[in-house]
């Protein structure tokens, strides 16, 4: 579909550069949906529980004293 979409530019075929343009869109929708489902079934090399195994920001604040200096 990009080579086709590329030919299509170059030889300013406006209806083909839509129907190409839908058909890239298309192939990339099904693959982005590919790569959730895989994600979310856990697929090898998928980390599906990325963010429940970060840790959480550590609030370690303490108050110091400091002098200005100018």
């Amino acid at each position: 579909a990009l080579t086709s979409l590329k030919t299509a530019h170059q030889n300013r075929d406006l209806a083909g550069l839509e129907a190409y343009t839908t058909a890239l869109n298309d192939a990339w929708q099904a693959a982005s949906q590919d790569m959730y489902n895989a994600q979310q079934q856990g697929a090898p090399g998928a980390d599906a529980n990325a963010n429940q195994n970060a840790e959480a920001p550590k609030d370690d604040v303490q108050d110091v004293d400091f002098e200005e200096v100018k």
